[in-house]
C-alpha cells in the first residue's frame, strides 16, 4: 500500500496543491494556460468554485475546469503523475462532458468554444520521448479541407521529464517543465509558483483538508481490504462444501462398485 505524503512535503505536481493553487491564484492559472498553449488569455472563470469540486489527493487527475472570457474558449488542465494507458480515452470523455456543460439546451452548436485539454505529466505519457504530444483532428484524404473540418478541439500532453527535448527558443514551456522535473524556479512564473507553493504548506484549513482526505482514503481501503477479506473467506468456505460434497458422491459411488464387485 502507498504510503500517503506528509502535507508539508507536497510540491505543485501533487493534485492536491496542484488544484487549490490553480483554484486560488487566478493569475497563476492564467499564467500557465498561456505558458502551456501559447496564447493569450484576457482573464479567467472557474466553471466550478471551490465548495462544489471534489479533491481527491490521490485521484487519477483532479479536473480543473477553467473558462477564457471573451475569446470563446474553454480549458482543462489535468496533473497527470502516474503511468497510464488510457490517456486519450480519458480526454475524449473529458471533451464530451465539456461540451455537454457548454451546450444549454436549444443552443446551436457554433456556440460550442474552443476548448483546450491539457495532461501534464510527470512521465512520459506514450513513451516516444518527446516534451509534447498536440493532437487535432485532421482529415486523412486532404490536408487542405483540414481548416474547414476542424473541430476547435485541442488535446496537448506535456512531459516534464523531456524538457530537454524543447527548443531554447520556447523558453518558457521549457523552463516550466524543468521547474516541475527539478523543482529549480528559473523565471517569474516558477518562482511565483514555487512562493506559492510555500506559502501553501503553511495554510492549516489546506492542511486539514488534506489530513482529512487522507483520513478518509485510508479508512475506505480499510474498509475495502476487509470486505474483501470477508468474500474471500465466503468464497473459500462455499468451494470447501462443494469438495466435501463431492468427496461424499465419490465415496458412495465407491462402496457401491465394491458391492457390485462382491455380488
Amino acid at each position: 500500500m502507498r504510503e500517503a505524503k506528509c502535507y508539508e512535503d507536497l510540491f505543485f505536481t501533487d493534485d492536491f496543491l496542484f488544484c487549490k493553487i490553480m483554484e486560488s491564484n487566478e493569475h497563476i492559472c492564467r499564467r500557465v494556460i498561456e505558458v502551456l498553449l501559447g496564447i493569450q488569455v484576457e482573464r479567467i472563470e472557474y466553471t466550478n468554485n471551490q465548495e462544489t469540486v471534489a479533491i481527491d489527493i490521490e485521484s487519477r487527475g483532479v479536473r480543473l475546469d477553467v473558462v477564457a472570457k471573451g475569446d470563446g474558449r474553454i480549458f482543462d488542465l489535468e496533473m497527470q503523475t502516474a503511468a497510464e494507458k488510457d490517456l486519450p480515452k480519458r480526454a475524449r470523455y473529458y471533451q464530451a462532458m465539456m461540451d455537454l456543460d457548454c451546450l444549454d439546451k436549444g443552443r446551436k452548436y457554433v456556440a460550442l468554444p474552443e476548448s483546450f485539454i491539457v495532461f501534464i505529466c510527470t512521465r512520459d505519457p506514450f513513451g516516444f520521448g518527446l516534451p509534447r504530444y498536440t493532437v487535432r483532428q485532421i482529415c486523412e484524404e486532404s490536408p487542405v479541407a483540414n481548416e474547414k473540418i476542424d473541430d476547435k478541439i485541442r488535446k496537448v500532453y506535456y512531459n516534464s521529464k523531456a524538457w530537454e527535448g524543447l527548443a531554447k527558443d520556447d523558453s518558457e514551456v521549457r523552463a516550466f517543465l524543468k521547474f516541475l522535473a527539478t523543482r529549480r524556479a528559473e523565471t517569474l512564473l516558477t518562482e511565483e509558483i514555487m512562493e506559492a507553493v510555500m506559502t501553501a504548506r503553511h495554510n492549516e484549513p489546506w492542511r486539514k483538508e488534506f489530513v482529512h482526505a487522507c483520513e478518509l482514503r485510508e479508512r475506505g481501503r480499510k474498509e475495502g481490504y476487509e470486505e474483501g477479506l470477508e468474500e474471500g473467506r465466503a468464497i473459500a468456505l462455499a468451494q470447501l462444501e462443494m469438495e466435501r460434497a463431492r468427496i461424499v458422491e465419490l465415496e458412495a459411488e465407491n462402496k457401491r462398485l465394491k458391492k457390485l464387485v462382491k455380488e
